[in-house]
């Protein structure tokens, strides 16, 4: 990790006008740190290339868990337990950021205690397949879904 930071890797795309983050960098940091959460990644990415996004269904956040088991794609027996969380941010309407921003406020606690609950079922038969967690905003309500 990092500066002690609770993620080991962190990025930010450039936005282009019109688009803005729901949360930034320190709301994110203060939720994993209340959690005592640490993930791999942290990203915060621009634009709608993810198909699950609709003009019906916006997306905020998705925690993704990457398979433990060796042989699996992500698997580095270097890295450490966390690398197999990626947390992304999606950037939305700037618009829409002002009610993005309070529905995240109530979901990321979420996802950050279950990042906490990932990291504890290492070397079960959860943590051999992948798993994402991923926050919605639709009809003005946030929803979250676990595939």
């Amino acid at each position: 990790m990092t500066d002690d930071l609770p993620w080991e890797d962190y990025d930010r795309v450039r936005l282009r006008s019109g688009l803005s983050y729901p949360v930034g960098r320190d709301f994110v940091e203060r939720c994993l740190r209340e959690a005592g959460a640490v993930v791999g990644s942290l990203s915060f990415v621009g634009g709608t290339a993810d198909p699950r996004h609709t003009t019906d269904k916006l997306g905020l956040l998705d925690l993704f868990w990457f398979s433990d088991v060796p042989g699996h794609i992500a698997f580095n027996r270097a890295r450490s337990p966390a690398s197999h969380l990626f947390m992304r941010v999606w950037a939305v309407p700037s618009g829409q950021r002002r009610q993005a921003a309070q529905l995240l406020a109530d979901g990321l606690p979420t996802a950050c205690r279950w990042a906490v609950t990932a990291l504890n079922r290492i070397g079960t038969g959860w943590s051999s397949s992948q798993h994402v967690l991923t926050f919605s905003q639709v009809n003005q309500a946030l929803q979250i879904e676990e595939t």
